[in-house]
């Protein structure tokens, strides 16, 4: 429940450009969040509930503020009309799930699909007591969201995969819809593919080094890329957990004449590191969205990936190529089949601006939004 501007993190960016881009068409918003991080403040028709932050797991903590936001919602009815809420993520928390009989029609979402929990990705089997504490925890994170969501008028889902996190299917009163998220296709404009005499085909990774993003997978692939394409270049972009071991394994590539590490970028950095790119690759291991993949198609670049999660709906075959997760040879060869063909990377690059500009800008987010709005303003 963060609410920033710009602070590398995804729920809190994608909550601002919601909320600021409502707001500039004349929606009142009342916001409640936990932590807000603003470079610059919202318009004067936005007003910031705070709430105390929880700590995570506890389950009364979650309650409590279930609790908090019944008040506040009764709060503000009380001194003006309210017609739609709507819970962003975390979407599976249950804050909505006190709301009193008469409120307003609830909006849940976009939801995504969850992480796989790390122990799937290092292929490690969790003792018996880990076993159990997970089953526990995942049948009350299940009849939580089965409470909210039977309740809610519209459940949004980010992709098809986030489906599966919808516990009520049936439910008379439960429309699902498709809304992804968005992305300023202004700001991540796309830039000529570099194509002179002697350009060095480059590949982009730009994500948290973390394991699960599948960085280690990608930098095994580029030993395959680089045996046959001597020119080709990977750059890794990011910080994180698993910072120290990629430095480590870049440097003991044979290759590592040819890697480069960015560190962390800012956003006007990774702009121009996408645009310099000619593939941008995110070879995750699961991926709830993918909102740098699409920071990359709006910077017309084809997209390498795994079909998995969020990403496998976001990659096209006619914007990029999507393969199994963990699994290097495949990587490779889709790599090194795009770095190979530049009309084939332009071809891609194209389609993907065309698609952001048709349904992923922020602009066409938005207005499939203010139609859900509508639609319930109007039934109630």
């Amino acid at each position: 429940m963060l609410l920033t501007d710009h602070l590398p993190h995804g729920d809190g960016l994608a909550a601002f450009n919601f909320i600021s881009r409502l707001a500039a068409r004349g929606h009142r918003l009342n916001v409640v969040a936990e932590g807000v991080e603003l470079s610059r403040p919202l318009p004067g028709h936005v007003t910031i509930h705070r709430l105390p932050p929880r700590r995570r797991g506890h389950g009364l903590d979650q309650a409590r503020t279930a609790y908090r936001i019944r008040g506040l919602l009764e709060q503000v009815r009380a001194g003006e009309r309210v017609d739609v809420v709507h819970q962003l993520n975390p979407v599976d928390a249950g804050f909505t799930s006190l709301l009193p009989r008469d409120a307003p029609p609830v909006v849940l979402g976009p939801y995504v699909p969850a992480w796989p929990r790390e122990h799937t990705i290092r292929g490690q089997r969790p003792g018996r007591a880990a076993r159990a504490t997970h089953l526990v925890a995942d049948a009350l994170r299940d009849a939580v969201a089965w409470q909210q969501q039977r309740r809610a008028a519209v459940l949004l889902l980010s992709t098809a995969a986030a489906g599966s996190r919808l516990r009520s299917i049936g439910s008379p009163r439960a429309r699902v819809r498709e809304l992804g998220y968005g992305v300023d296709a202004e700001f991540f404009g796309p830039a000529p593919p570099a194509g002179e005499a002697g350009h060095e085909p480059t590949i982009l990774f730009l994500a948290n080094l973390q394991r699960r993003k599948g960085v280690f997978v990608l930098l095994e692939a580029f030993e395959r890329v680089a045996r046959d394409l001597p020119q080709a270049r990977l750059r890794i972009a990011g910080d994180g957990p698993n910072e120290d071991d990629v430095r480590r394994a870049a440097e003991a590539s044979p290759h590592r004449d040819r890697i480069e590490l960015l560190g962390r970028l800012d956003r006007s950095a990774s702009a121009e590191a996408m645009r310099a790119s000619d593939v941008y690759c995110l070879p995750s291991f699961s991926e709830p969205f993918g909102i740098s993949a699409l920071e990359a198609m709006a910077c017309a670049r084809p997209v390498v990936g795994t079909n998995v999660g969020g990403l496998g709906h976001l990659i096209r075959p006619e914007g990029g190529r999507a393969v199994p997760p963990g699994d290097p040879a495949a990587l490779g060869a889709a790599l090194a089949e795009l770095l190979r063909d530049e009309g084939l990377r332009r071809d891609m690059g194209t389609f993907n601006r065309q698609l952001v500009e048709s349904r992923y800008s922020w602009d066409a987010v938005v207005d499939e939004l203010e139609s859900v709005y509508d639609e319930l303003s109007a039934v109630r």
